[in-house]
């Protein structure tokens, strides 16, 4: 596969949850997010070409928002051999110019780049 990549994918400072959006059930923690893609960490194997309605909680609140929702396509999904968790790459569609600028100031922030006292709530 070759690398088709734009934007710098940044790596958040701690596990921050990701769920899916239509149960609110846990999908995986974000490894690293771009305006127009993610890498997710989870215990479950997702299926590659697939759709998903996502949401990312927020542990600051930025333009009123304490969550980011979009769709991401699934590209690749492997299993890593050296984690307990297997990887998972997201192009992300549906985003609406809100979500992007949304995404690219969070990425700016210092408690996305240092969030140890973050405790991301299990989704209730």
């Amino acid at each position: 596969m070759s690398e088709k990549r734009h934007d710098e994918r940044l790596r958040p400072g701690i596990k921050i949850n990701v769920y899916n959006r239509d149960t609110n059930e846990f999908f995986g923690y974000l490894a690293d997010i771009s305006s127009t893609g993610i890498m997710l960490l989870g215990e479950n194997m997702i299926a590659r070409d697939g759709i998903y309605q996502l949401k990312i909680e927020l542990p600051i609140e930025i333009d009123g928002r304490r969550e980011l929702t979009f769709d991401a396509e699934s590209i690749w999904c492997k299993c890593d051999p050296e984690s307990y968790y297997n990887k998972a790459g997201f192009r992300l569609s549906k985003v609406s110019p809100e979500v992007e600028e949304i995404i690219r100031k969070f990425v700016r922030t210092s408690e996305f780049q240092n969030m140890a006292g973050y405790v991301p709530n299990d989704g209730v």
